[in-house]
């Protein structure tokens, strides 16, 4: 439910101060809703929301973080690389991997760098393929 709502004295306002009523995940995603976002986060928790962006290599993630998490309140905001990190965990499966500019270098006698790959899974491939269809919506809308 997309509606005015205070969390123990913090009340998100979405965009003009417009709410959708009854509304999906996908069209949260879509609109940018903000009270949804903070809804989500607070039934998971912000601990859960935290370490979640940790593993995206997100850095820099307040011990003292709130629910304002949800719509982007990170110390320093998320650098060009972090968000990077993130659009592509979920191009590859939900499978995490820091960026690199050099993957393999080779020359007339063969290779002669190869990046070890470690990748992690973060997002299991369901919810790396719906959050990537929910955020296809927004060119969409």
């Amino acid at each position: 439910m997309d509606e005015k709502t205070t969390f123990g004295g913090y009340s998100p306002k979405n965009f003009n101060d417009e709410y959708c009523g009854w509304t999906t995940v996908k069209n949260s995603i879509a609109k940018s809703l903000n009270v949804p976002a903070v809804k989500v986060t607070n039934s998971v928790g912000v601990d859960v929301s935290a370490k979640y962006l940790q593993k995206l290599g997100v850095k820099d993630i307040d011990d003292e973080q709130n629910l304002s998490l949800a719509l982007g309140n990170i110390n320093g905001g998320i650098d060009a690389m972090e968000l990077t990190n993130g659009y592509v965990t979920l191009a590859n499966g939900g499978k995490y991997q820091d960026l690199a500019f050099v993957s393999r270098i080779d020359n007339d006698f063969g290779t002669i760098y190869q990046r070890k790959e470690q990748q992690k899974q973060v997002f299991s491939e369901e919810t790396a393929f719906l959050l990537t269809d929910a955020l296809q919506e927004v060119g969409k809308s």
